[in-house]
């Protein structure tokens, strides 16, 4: 079994917290939150886990073999240094930070100490993301033309923007489903007024030769996550909100428009969340190669980074 604290358990960290002690493989050790009702709450879920207040007496038993970090974003680089330092490996809540620097240096610590450091990028993991994965690399609908991301919610963190919060969930699954392919073009419509806060962003994007759109919203009284992507002979809709049937496959029969036989593949329906830590069991007690490379990671801040830096346009002008 391995031991795991869980640092904060705010909005992601009760998620984090029900997939750990619902798995066979992980002991749900310690949670540690500086907000006391957050830890009345944690003892009434989990009466048998030990609850801090401080992260530093937390790490004071020193016999996790795991420490997941679901904080807010800027105290992520300081608090995965630390842990990684006392030889422990870490989880931490995307996005892992807010420059490549810190994550350049968070990587040469963990190797350092020979202890492994992962993301929390859950739809990466996901059944329906790892079938799109397999299609396009099987070339069975010929290429991929253009992918359409819609991802809209109602805001559920303060520590950062819309753009941090919910494009970078699309960074990563085109990221691992283009593998990482250069990034030609970047156009990001301009959103709010009050830019530092604003709620909603539109980016184009280009893959190599894959065009991509994509659009993040805060101000959507309902969760959307929807993906479309556009192949020569199929287009595909990847909908995570869906129960079941989560991906939808509409085969072109000719030419002629509107001529589609449609097609629901069966998929793994695990919960996203579960699969990465399942992979991290594996990865830490049967030594795994990560399928999210350290050259994936830094690849997903690089995107971010660049695409935060391009300049903000007009609608008129991304056409």
């Amino acid at each position: 079994m391995i031991n795991v604290l869980i640092i904060g358990y705010g909005y992601w960290g009760p998620k984090l917290a029900r997939n750990f002690s619902n798995s066979n493989n992980f002991n749900l050790h310690s949670i540690c939150d500086l907000n006391s009702n957050n830890l009345k709450i944690a003892k009434k879920n989990y009466p048998n886990v030990k609850l801090y207040s401080n992260f530093k007496e937390a790490l004071k038993l020193n016999k996790y073999d795991l420490v997941v970090i679901s904080t807010p974003t800027s105290t992520h680089y300081k608090l995965a240094k630390i842990i990684l330092s006392k030889g422990i490996n870490v989880l931490v809540e995307k996005p892992l930070c807010f420059n490549l620097k810190e994550q350049m240096n968070l990587n040469k610590i963990a190797k350092y100490n020979k202890k492994k450091l992962f993301v929390d990028y859950p739809f990466v993991h996901a059944g329906s993301v790892k079938y799109v994965k397999k299609l396009i690399l099987n070339n069975k609908y010929g290429k991929l033309i253009s992918i359409e991301s819609y991802r809209e919610q109602a805001p559920v963190r303060k520590d950062t923007n819309v753009f941090w919060d919910l494009s970078i969930h699309d960074i990563s699954i085109f990221n691992y489903l283009l593998n990482n392919k250069k990034i030609n073009s970047i156009k990001k419509i301009y959103p709010d007024k009050k830019i530092k806060n604003y709620k909603k962003i539109s980016i184009f994007l280009k893959y190599g030769n894959t065009n991509v759109f994509i659009k993040n919203s805060w101000n959507s009284p309902t969760k959307i996550r929807l993906i479309k992507f556009i192949f020569e002979k199929a287009t595909i809709y990847l909908d995570e909100n869906e129960t079941l049937y989560k991906i939808k496959i509409y085969k072109k029969l000719n030419d002629q428009f509107n001529n589609y036989s449609l097609e629901v593949p069966n998929i793994d329906l695990t919960e996203p969340l579960m699969n990465l830590i399942n992979h991290i069991y594996d990865c830490i007690n049967k030594n795994k190669k990560n399928l999210l490379s350290e050259i994936f990671y830094t690849n997903i801040t690089k995107t971010m980074v660049k695409i935060n830096n391009a300049r903000w346009v007009t609608m008129y002008t991304c056409y």
